[in-house]
């Protein structure tokens, strides 16, 4: 596994460079890399005498045979931090789409893209051949439906 300075290096740079998030917000965060490949962030060092299977603050990516995959669940949390590789979606129809598994085409550099809702980030996407999917996982998905029915 990586050490700590070169982690950090390239995890910021991996944000800094995909997604345009600036390096100054990825600074002041802790990442540690477990077997498998996960990488996690935190932001305040673990308590003393605290003993768990998982490490403090939550998944940020996993490193992949091709480069890193981001987390729905960081993508969320770097929100309006994200200002590239976002695709912003404003069709209720074309969103439930992509929530239901269909890809839908999109012009956008191959890669891991954040999806984004009306502004709101929901989670990780892939864009390849000019057409993107989402990797949101299958509960979030559900939810996100549930909510859009009820919206309208």
């Amino acid at each position: 596994m990586p050490d700590y300075e070169s982690l950090h290096e390239e995890v910021t740079s991996f944000f800094s460079s995909r997604f345009g998030v600036a390096r100054e917000v990825l600074e002041g965060l802790t990442y540690t890399e477990r077997a498998g490949g996960e990488i996690w962030a935190t932001s305040a060092p673990t308590p003393q005498g605290i003993e768990s299977s998982r490490p403090a603050g939550v998944r940020a990516l996993r490193r992949m045979p091709h480069g890193f995959k981001p987390t729905t669940v960081f993508l969320c949390l770097l929100g309006e931090q994200i200002t590239s590789s976002r695709v912003e979606i404003d069709d209720v129809a074309v969103m439930k789409r992509l929530l239901l598994g269909q890809p839908i085409p999109y012009a956008i550099e191959d890669g891991y893209a954040a999806i984004s809702y009306r502004g709101d980030v929901l989670g990780c996407g892939a864009a390849k051949g000019g057409t993107l999917r989402a990797l949101i996982p299958t509960q979030k998905r559900r939810e996100l439906l549930g909510c859009m029915e009820a919206e309208a």
